[in-house]
């Protein structure tokens, strides 16, 4: 069968970490300073570095550790590249796949043929500032406080009952799709236990009285 030429590809990944043991007391470098790295990584890794310069997409994963005044333009600036399509997310769960399974749509429908998606934190490093209280030199602050950008606004229901955090969000999700399926709760998470290899030569739980726990047939 053949290959659609405009299927998508990964050409190249970077990846870096910066730890306590190699920073010191300076921590790791700013958050723009992370993507540009990790982002010649990425190049170095394809072997062709020269393909930054003809980035079509330039997207960048919401950043908790820094507010820049423009980030694809910052980050466009420091790898000499001149994307047309530049985009900084908002910020939720899944936004990293989202980017790339959006990018991916976009190239097999022609309208890309090379992207780039980097994030970066270095919030390690803002709490240490923050505990010798001092602030870390940061550049290109923008000029106003902006939006925490959620993906989604929250429901009024979520709000009403408090049921933000996703610990708790995910729950509720969880419960709703077994509600939806009809299946009860041992068999729910029979049913999940499945997903991994190892637990399928496991023996099936079953509720022991007095106990909220599952536990193996003839176990006490």
């Amino acid at each position: 069968m053949p290959v659609d030429p405009r299927t998508p590809c990964l050409v190249g990944v970077g990846q870096r970490t910066w730890r306590p043991a190699e920073v010191g007391d300076a921590g790791a470098p700013e958050p723009l300073v992370m993507w540009e790295e990790v982002a010649r990584r990425a190049a170095e890794d394809t072997g062709r570095p020269g393909l930054l310069e003809r980035l079509d997409s330039l997207q960048v994963v919401y950043s908790l550790t820094w507010q820049y005044d423009d980030p694809p333009a910052r980050l466009a600036e420091a790898l000499g590249a001149a994307p047309r399509h530049r985009l900084y997310s908002g910020i939720g769960g899944t936004t990293p796949q989202v980017l790339v399974q959006d990018t991916a749509a976009a190239i097999l429908r022609g309208e890309l043929d090379l992207a780039l998606v980097v994030g970066g934190e270095a919030l390690a490093t803002q709490r240490a500032y923050r505990r010798r209280g001092e602030r870390p030199a940061y550049r290109h602050a923008p000029e106003e406080r902006r939006e925490f950008p959620w993906e989604a606004p929250f429901h009024p229901v979520e709000l009403a009952h408090e049921v933000l955090p996703a610990w708790l969000t995910f729950a509720v999700f969880d419960n709703a799709r077994r509600a939806h399926l009809g299946t009860g709760l041992d068999e729910y998470r029979w049913e999940l236990g499945r997903c991994s290899p190892r637990s399928r030569r496991w023996p099936r739980p079953t509720r022991t009285r007095g106990s909220g726990w599952p536990a193996a047939p003839g176990s006490s």
